[in-house]
């Protein structure tokens, strides 16, 4: 079997026309959205609202969403300590990144707490 051959055999060409394929979709649907943007611009107004009467449940749901994502998070850690392949300098890395990704959501959230950040179109 020669390159070629094992080249199409391989099946990986396959993911690859998938991938610009969604690609192009992508560059369809964002092409659309700036064409529609003033009215969303202009619905966004009235959004704002809406949004800050159910801020309490968005609140619940990013609080659920972060609990799951450290759950897996931690299993993930307990994982990786128990494999004695794993250097000292990963599991270092790895208390780094945990701490970064909790000090960006508690940034996050205390600037939305404090009202800093605006997701919407001024009324």
């Amino acid at each position: 079997m020669n390159a070629g051959q094992r080249f199409l055999s391989s099946g990986w060409w396959k993911w690859l026309l998938l991938a610009i394929a969604r690609l192009a979709l992508l560059v369809v649907v964002l092409a659309g959205l700036q064409a529609v943007s003033p009215r969303l611009i202009e619905q966004a107004a009235h959004w704002q609202p809406w949004v800050q009467r159910h801020a309490f449940a968005f609140l619940v749901w990013r609080l659920l969403l972060y609990g799951g994502i450290a759950w897996g998070g931690w299993r993930l850690r307990e994982r990786l300590l128990q494999n004695p392949e794993v250097s000292s300098d990963t599991h270092k890395r790895l208390r780094r990144t945990l701490w970064a990704a909790l000090l960006a959501l508690l940034f996050l959230e205390g600037s939305l707490l404090l009202g800093q950040v605006s997701w919407g179109a001024q009324p």
